[in-house]
Order: structure tokens, then C-alpha cells, then sequence
């Protein structure tokens, strides 16, 4: 792709995932997110080309029923979500295959009820061609 601040065609790197949105849970456990992934020039840095990345998981339902009927743990439970680091996959490429890209989130689920509830997993997207990111200039 052709670079309008370097005025030459650039090799792009891709950037780290930036959450558009802070990843939430409901009472159900479906974890949801959305994250951005940029592709950048090479040499200045301009963003070439994005992707919007939605993120979706449901935790096992085993682990809450587990949580929720422990004994002593009075009211609603509360849980909140947070990520933990996030990450781009890279596959594909050579010779006549398309590059895939797919973001990969670490994340903690915690409860309000106490601080020893702990469930940790990962959220992993569907891969996107590197053909369908959007072209930003």
C-alpha cells in the first residue's frame, strides 16, 4: 500500500489491540468486547488500514453455579470483567493464501460477594483477512 506521508509503497506492521470498549459481563457470564487493530507504516507510522474486532464468550456455566452457591455468600453476586493483556495472531500469508488476523484477550473474572473468587480465561476472535481491514487514508 502506498503511504501519503512517505509518497511510497511501505511495508506495514501491525499494532498492538486497543479496546474500544472495556470488556463487560452480565449475570449470565457472557463476556463481551470489542477491539481495534491498526496497520501502520512501516517507516512513519501512519495508520495505513484498521479493524474493528468483536470479542464473545460465555464462562461454563459449572464455574458460576460453583461460585453462586457457596454457602454464606448472601445477596446478588456481582461480577466484573477485566482484561488482561491482548494480543494479535498473525496466519496465513505465502503464496496464495490469505493473512489472517485474530486478537487474542487474557482476562480476570471477579465477584464483589468476597475476594477469593477467581476465574481467569481467554477471548479469541473470529479471523479477519488482512484484505478486509478498512483503508484509513
Amino acid at each position: 500500500m502506498r503511504c501519503p506521508d512517505c509518497s511510497k509503497f511501505v511495508p506495514m506492521e501491525t499494532a498492538e489491540p486497543e479496546a474500544e470498549d472495556e470488556l463487560e459481563i452480565d449475570e449470565e457470564g457472557r463476556i463481551q468486547g470489542t477491539f481495534r487493530v491498526d496497520r501502520n507504516c512501516e517507516e512513519c507510522g501512519t495508520t495505513l488500514k484498521c479493524a474493528t474486532f468483536e470479542l464473545d464468550d460465555t464462562i461454563d456455566q459449572a464455574v458460576l453455579d460453583a461460585h453462586t452457591n457457596d454457602e454464606g455468600k448472601d445477596g446478588p453476586h456481582e461480577l466484573s470483567v477485566e482484561a488482561d493483556g491482548a494480543e494479535v495472531e498473525e496466519s496465513g500469508g505465502g503464496r496464495y493464501k490469505k493473512n489472517l488476523f485474530t486478537v487474542v484477550v487474557q482476562y480476570t473474572v471477579t465477584c464483589d460477594c468476597d475476594d477469593t473468587f477467581k476465574h481467569d480465561g481467554e477471548l479469541k476472535s473470529s479471523p479477519v483477512a488482512a484484505g478486509e481491514f478498512e483503508e484509513q487514508v
